[in-house]
């Protein structure tokens, strides 16, 4: 089921399984989402003082990964969803 904000549940979602995906970004970059990428940014830097590892975030719907794994979501666009352990 899609909800308006275009994320689609699946059963766990891995941030690792975003590697090397076209559309993982580091949380600086823009997707041309002005405020989602604002919000990305801000939080990305404090994760990663708080970690020391680089941050990343889905260039399709501009939210860190952190928070999409939090969530359990993906975009529906998603090309790995299967990965997630959501349906394609």
């Amino acid at each position: 089921m899609t909800r308006m904000s275009g994320k689609i549940p699946v059963e766990s979602m891995n941030p690792d399984a975003c590697e090397g995906c076209p559309h993982r970004t580091t949380t600086d970059q823009s997707t041309g989402r002005g405020v989602i990428d604002a919000a990305a940014q801000l939080e990305g830097e404090v994760l990663e003082r708080a970690t020391g590892e680089t941050q990343y975030k889905c260039g399709l719907c501009g939210c860190p990964l952190t928070n999409l794994a939090l969530f359990n979501r993906v975009p529906a666009r998603c090309p790995r969803v299967a990965d997630h352990g959501g349906e394609q």
